[in-house]
C-alpha cells in the first residue's frame, strides 16, 4: 500500500487539525493484480461544532430514557389491566399430567412436579385449576420435609388465587389436612345428634368406605392385598387404586394390619 497525504498538526493545542490521504492498495494473487483505491479525510470538530455534537448526543440520550419510561409505563397498564382479567384455565393434557405425577407414591417424584411448576407454572390459577391447587395446598401436610417445602414454595404462588376461585369445601379440605384435629364445630354437633347412626362391626370382606389421614377424602372399594407400603384397593368399577398405608386413617391401618394376618377370603 503506497499513497500521499498531508497532515495538518496544531502544535499550540497539540493536537491534530485534519488528514487528507489517497491511498492505493494493491493484491496479487499469481497472475492477477487488483488495485483498491483509498481515501481518507477528517477535519477536527471546531469548538462550536464540538459543542453542537455534545447537544445533539445529550438531546438523544434525554428522548432515549423518555421512550424507555414509556415503554415501562406501557406495560405497565398492560399488565394492571391482565391482572383484572380473569387468567386462562391450564391446558388439560398438561394438568392431568401435573396431577398423575402429584398422586406419585415416590415423594422425590411429587417433590420434582412442585418444582417445576413453581419454576414455569402459571403464576395465577383459573377457577378451573382449583383442583390442583387443592392438591399442592395438600401436599404441605406431606410426610416428607423436602416435599412440604416445596409445596409451601408453589402455594406462596397460587394463594392469591386459591383464596379467590376455591370452594369452601377445597379450602376446608387443605385446612384440615394442615390441622386433623380442627373439626367444624357443625360437623361434631350433627353427629352428636345424629339419632339413626347406626354401628355396625367391619371386618373389611367385601367392599367398605376407606377413609384417608384428614378424614376429607373417602372412597368405596374392596381390599385386594399389601404390597410392602402399598395398599391395593378395588373400586366398584373395576379400577385398581394404590395408596400408601400411612395415608390411610388410623383405623383403616389398624384393619389393613389384621386383613394382612387374616387374608380376606375372595
Amino acid at each position: 500500500m503506497n499513497g500521499t497525504g498531508i497532515w495538518v498538526f496544531n502544535r499550540e493545542l497539540g493536537v491534530s487539525e485534519s488528514m487528507e490521504q489517497t491511498l492505493n492498495l494493491s493484491l496479487q494473487d499469481e497472475n492477477t493484480a487488483t488495485k483498491f483505491p483509498i481515501t481518507i479525510k477528517w477535519n477536527r470538530l471546531s469548538e462550536e461544532e464540538f459543542a453542537a455534537h455534545q447537544k445533539k448526543v445529550e438531546e438523544d440520550k434525554a428522548a432515549m430514557l423518555v421512550r424507555v419510561e414509556k415503554m415501562k409505563q406501557e406495560q405497565a397498564e398492560k399488565a394492571a389491566k391482565a391482572a383484572l382479567l380473569p387468567p386462562n384455565p391450564m391446558n388439560e393434557f398438561q394438568k392431568k399430567n401435573a396431577m398423575r405425577q402429584l398422586n406419585n407414591s415416590i415423594w422425590h417424584a411429587v417433590k420434582s412436579q412442585l418444582f417445576y411448576l413453581t419454576v414455569a407454572g402459571p403464576s395465577r390459577l383459573a377457577k378451573a385449576d382449583m383442583d390442583l391447587a387443592t392438591k399442592v395446598g395438600l401436599l404441605r401436610a406431606h410426610d416428607h420435609k423436602d416435599v412440604k417445602a416445596q409445596a409451601e414454595k408453589l402455594w406462596a404462588k397460587w394463594e392469591k388465587s386459591f383464596d379467590e376461585y376455591a370452594s369452601d369445601e377445597q379450602k376446608a379440605a387443605v385446612a384440615a389436612a394442615l390441622d386433623p384435629t380442627a373439626a367444624k364445630p357443625a360437623e361434631k354437633e350433627m353427629a352428636a345428634e345424629n339419632p339413626f347412626e347406626e354401628v355396625v362391626p367391619d371386618d373389611g370382606k367385601g367392599k367398605r368406605v376407606w377413609a384417608d389421614s384428614t378424614g376429607r377424602f373417602k372412597i368405596e372399594a374392596e381390599f385386594m392385598k399389601l404390597e410392602g407400603s402399598l395398599v391395593l384397593l378395588k373400586t366398584a368399577d373395576g379400577k385398581t387404586i394404590r395408596i400408601p398405608k400411612t395415608r390411610l386413617c388410623e383405623a383403616d391401618q389398624k384393619l389393613i394390619d389384621t386383613l394382612v394376618k387374616e387374608p380376606v377370603t375372595k
